[in-house]
């Protein structure tokens, strides 16, 4: 026989696993062509090659499929295609894939109420929560994500399933952050760095120390937060990763209200992800520089960055950030000088915050919804102090003080507008002590003159 030849003639050649599967699948031998194609696509795995390496694990699934029903089938068959899935997470589509897990976790749900339960069977389990999690994720369904990731954590945790219990608690640190729990995030986050921090540095030691680094901004830890930054510079070798960094830089550089740091991280965060071919990292730039460009008064260019990241996503597939990016597009349009249309968005931008849990999302959308109020031909005030109230609510169950600090400016400049110098001058106190604990320069600076400035036309 062919495979047989071969295997005399390149004996313990790994180059030649896929070959050897091919002819014993054809000598009618599934079992040893299963046991090379598996071997061929790890091999294939090992070396970053995911397309070779689906297409030898899609063929040692379809030597299953021609196989009699049995426990012994069924296991390999889940096994086989979580593998596949894992591999097909960037390039496949995210809703068939999660129908896929949704067939899966049906097989090993009859393993789990069958006769003959393994503990394998568990650990199966505690990966398809995992996989519909990051699925869930990467589709922007954050409440979902953290519920089967809560669901991995507890079984890794009770089967000592290390590296799946820190890659769950690492998505978990990530949606809550997105989420807006900025505190609440960093139990998790250490968790996962736990068993993360002696393998660095990796993608998921990248990914963990850059929400880590997002935390203490958020928090108003300014100089703790720009080193966990930093040091991902050096470790950040691949297009993907460098857009990742990038993409942290610019989160904080938004967390922090700096226009200019905000533009020039985008537009490098733009680069390497096109560079990189990641069309999400790349959508999440434009809507970055749309923030940045409406700021810095370049309101055509933030129009026109913001259409086109939107060109990416679907209702079906949304983004983890959507309800922020949401709230940034209504801002455009109020700088445009329509607040009625900037209302509107910012009430879906809520609306969708709230289906994602996102407690951040809803903060920004209420100091928006006040200021475009405050734009109408007649204000409603009682209306306006509501949202802000409500703006301050969310940013201190979250712990987002510099957001909260950004808010008390909102209140004392409409409070200045009505001509209320004395709340005026309270929020711009509050927000002053705020980035001064931060030691955030620039507002600090700006806060500072506003509130001199008030003065002075107070005693003038």
């Amino acid at each position: 026989q062919v495979a047989e030849s071969i295997t005399l003639l390149y004996p313990d050649d790994p180059s030649q696993d896929a070959t050897l599967g091919y002819h014993w699948d054809k000598a009618n031998s599934p079992e040893k062509a299963y046991d090379y194609y598996i071997k061929a696509g790890a091999a294939a795995a090992r070396l970053y090659a995911n397309v070779e390496a689906r297409a030898h694990y899609s063929a040692a699934l379809a030597i299953i499929d021609r196989q009699e029903p049995s426990l012994h089938n069924q296991r390999r068959m889940i096994d086989t295609l979580l593998i596949v899935i894992g591999l097909s997470i960037y390039t496949s589509s995210l809703p068939d894939l999660l129908t896929r897990l949704e067939q899966v976790e049906s097989y090993a749900r009859e393993l789990l109420t069958g006769d003959g339960v393994l503990h394998e069977d568990v650990l199966r389990d505690m990966r398809i929560q995992f996989w519909k999690g990051r699925c869930s994720l990467l589709l922007g369904a954050v409440v979902p994500a953290i519920q089967h990731c809560q669901r991995a954590c507890v079984l890794a945790k009770t089967h000592d399933a290390q590296e799946v219990y820190a890659a769950a608690c690492l998505m978990i640190g990530q949606s809550k952050f997105t989420q807006g729990h900025m505190g609440a995030c960093w139990p998790y986050l250490q968790d996962a760095l736990a068993w993360l921090e002696p393998r660095a540095p990796s993608p998921d030691w990248i990914r963990v120390v850059g929400f880590q680094g997002l935390s203490l901004l958020a928090r108003g830890e300014v100089s703790a937060g720009r080193e966990y930054i930093d040091k991902l510079w050096g470790p950040a070798k691949t297009l993907n990763l460098l857009a990742t960094v990038y993409t942290y830089a610019a989160v904080g550089a938004l967390l922090l209200h700096d226009w200019v740091a905000l533009k020039e991280a985008a537009q490098q965060m733009l680069v390497q992800a096109e560079q990189g071919k990641d069309r999400r990292l790349a959508a999440n730039s434009l809507w970055l520089l749309a923030r940045a460009e409406g700021e810095l008064g370049n309101l055509d260019a933030a129009a026109r960055h913001s259409e086109n990241a939107q060109s990416f996503f679907t209702k079906k597939v949304n983004n983890i950030l959507q309800d922020w990016f949401s709230v940034a597009d209504a801002e455009t349009i109020m700088q445009m000088g329509r607040p009625a249309r900037a209302i509107e968005i910012v009430e879906q931008a809520i609306e969708l915050a709230r289906s994602m849990g996102s407690i951040f999302g809803q903060g920004l959308g209420h100091r928006t919804w006040a200021r475009a109020l405050a734009l109408l031909p007649e204000p409603n005030w009682p209306e306006i102090e509501a949202h802000l109230a409500q703006s301050v609510g969310l940013f201190e169950l979250g712990e987002a003080w510099l957001e909260l600090a950004h808010t008390q400016v909102a209140i004392a400049e409409l409070a200045t507008q009505r001509g209320e110098v004395q709340s005026a001058s309270r929020h711009f106190a509050m927000a002053i002590q705020r980035y001064e604990s931060a030691q955030l320069v620039p507002a600090l600076t700006e806060a500072r003159s506003s509130l001199e400035r008030l003065y002075a036309a107070k005693t003038g």
